[in-house]
């Protein structure tokens, strides 16, 4: 590796609003290419994140209770919406910083439960996200499902939320009469200065049931590290989607949340590439549609072309 690579640090500290120190907070890196795992703070609230180069970097604290929060500069050092305070990467590493959960952020909680998660238990992630009801599925408040599927997550301030459940990267969302595939049934609520219960919801049996696994590899041959997505096509919008990660050999399997046909594609360091009718295309128009109807679907290997995405 280059001498450079990973050789900058950011370092600091979490306290709550009576400045006593905050164990185990995710603290992750994003909007520069990170190079380390999301890091947890210590007994004494602190932490330290190595980062890839020199690049502007948002801060963001995940809490045990579900609650995320974007950091920003001055008093109080935290910040719950868009507008967050980049932290530069020079020369330098950046030290000292002292993040203090001020007392009105993460009060309130959502709290339900949902049954008909046991086949899922064993996946890589059972958890339940809040979203703001108005915008995309950012990072506000994420807690894992108890194993009897029961869930109280903070969320960061009152206002109007959509609940979504992650399923072994299935997504299924809250409506007023179950769960749907559909984020555009979701039910919208408001947290109000108070705490919320949701109603119960079951899993249906033909929700999640079915997945589509294949492998995909670089133009080397080498296995890739990729988030893979299935967006289910209707009316040419996607209606309902699933993700995951790809393994250590370049294989996945995403379990879809309902019939339908998918249209599949790979993140390649941010650059998108669809699978194709003949292969793998950095072209939308000409991605190849995927029929899941009862049962799962095997995909032959994918393999990158040179001179797509870099490869």
């Amino acid at each position: 590796l280059p001498a450079n690579v990973c050789g900058w640090q950011i370092r600091g500290s979490v306290v709550n609003a009576a400045g006593e120190p905050l164990a185990s907070v995710s603290i992750t890196c994003r909007d520069g290419p990170a190079c380390s795992r999301p890091q947890q703070t210590v007994s004494n609230g602190t932490f330290t994140v190595a980062v890839l180069n020199r690049d502007d970097y948002q801060l963001f604290l995940n809490r045990t209770d579900g609650c995320a929060i974007r950091y920003r500069s001055g008093n109080p050092a935290l910040y719950t919406r868009d507008g967050g305070t980049p932290i530069g990467i020079a020369d330098n590493d950046v030290n000292g910083l002292r993040l203090q959960v001020p007392s009105d952020l993460c009060r309130w909680r959502v709290a339900g439960s949902i049954e008909g998660i046991e086949r899922f238990l064993s996946g890589p992630e059972v958890s339940v996200w809040l979203c703001r009801a108005d915008t995309w599925c950012g990072p506000l408040a994420r807690q894992h499902l108890d194993r009897d599927g029961s869930f109280a997550v903070a969320v960061p301030t009152a206002g109007s939320y959509r609940l979504t459940y992650y399923l072994d990267g299935c997504r299924l969302h809250y409506s007023p009469t179950g769960l749907t595939s559909n984020a555009a049934e979701a039910m919208r609520f408001s947290t109000g200065e108070r705490d919320v219960r949701i109603g119960h919801r079951r899993v249906p049996d033909t929700m999640c049931a079915y997945q589509i696994s294949g492998t995909i590899v670089g133009a080397d041959g080498a296995p890739l590290d990729t988030w893979v997505a299935a967006c289910e096509q209707v009316d040419r919008e996607c209606a309902s989607s699933a993700t995951d990660w790809t393994d250590s050999d370049g294989s996945f399997a995403i379990t879809v949340p309902v019939n339908g046909a998918y249209r599949l594609s790979f993140d390649l360091d941010g650059c998108a590439v669809y699978l194709g009718r003949d292969g793998l295309t950095g072209n939308r128009d000409d991605a190849r549609l995927i029929q899941v109807d009862g049962q799962d679907v095997q995909l032959s290997q994918r393999q990158v072309p040179w001179g797509l995405c870099g490869q």
